[in-house]
């Protein structure tokens, strides 16, 4: 595995590998997270353990558990942990459809895979299995999200813009309401691609829509998306 080293805005450091690469979409969801440093924080499918160590990188300081069925996955976020002395975090290699902490977490991120490919036909490699739905689908995750969450929990996620009544569909399976929304354009003047959304565990109904969130401004990058990317350009 060839490890590459990435610097956040302020210094924190993410490894990362050929398989486990930071994505627009998962800078994009950590920055709609909303915490406080009394939160206790559980990522479904973490990857490198971006959205925590990006969270980090901005200030937060609450715990947080990241896991993935994937091992080099969880290698790689604990390498990130240790290298910034990061003591409230942990780095869990197991299956969401297994994980339980008795609703101990007030908050559940996930960035699900968004292509339907069946095991038979996933190639097997770590790429293929975290980019598709092998790994645990926006339907897993909202199961174990719901699991985990006490009432009122809150739960994040991402999803294409165009699957957003179904995504909608998933998560009220499993007792979650769709509280705040925001879409997300490459230019203000084209269709979505993104939707992130925040969803409470039993709560009542009625949604706030955030303003689109808009990355380029013509051929450059706006200032809202300069402030989230990591320096050296993602």
């Amino acid at each position: 595995m060839r490890v590459k080293k990435e610097i956040l805005k302020n210094n924190t450091i993410v490894f990362t590998s050929d398989d486990f690469k930071i994505c627009w979409d998962s800078l994009l969801l950590a920055n709609f997270v909303k915490a406080t440093d009394k939160d206790t924080i559980l990522e479904l499918g973490t990857g490198c353990g971006i959205i925590p160590l990006w969270l980090f990188d901005r200030g937060y300081r609450g715990s947080f558990t990241g896991i993935d069925i994937i091992a080099e996955a969880v290698d790689l976020f604990q390498k990130g942990i240790e290298r910034n002395e990061i003591t409230q975090y942990r780095a869990v290699c197991c299956d969401m459809k297994e994980y339980a902490e008795s609703k101990k977490y007030s908050a559940v991120v996930s960035n699900p895979p968004y292509y339907d490919v069946s095991i038979k036909d996933s190639k097997g490699d770590n790429r293929s299995v975290s980019r598709s739905e092998v790994s645990g689908s926006l339907k897993e995750a909202s199961r174990a999200a719901s699991r985990n969450l006490p009432e009122g929990g809150r739960f994040y996620f991402c999803y294409p813009a165009a699957k957003t009544e179904a995504a909608v569909l998933s998560v009220n399976m499993f007792g979650f309401s769709i509280k705040r929304l925001q879409f997300v354009k490459n230019r203000l003047d084209e269709a979505p691609w993104l939707a992130i959304f925040e969803a409470r565990y039993r709560a009542g109904s009625g949604i706030n829509f955030e303003k689109d969130f808009v990355i380029y401004d013509t051929d450059r990058f706006t200032d809202e998306f300069k402030d989230i990317i990591a320096e050296g350009g993602i």
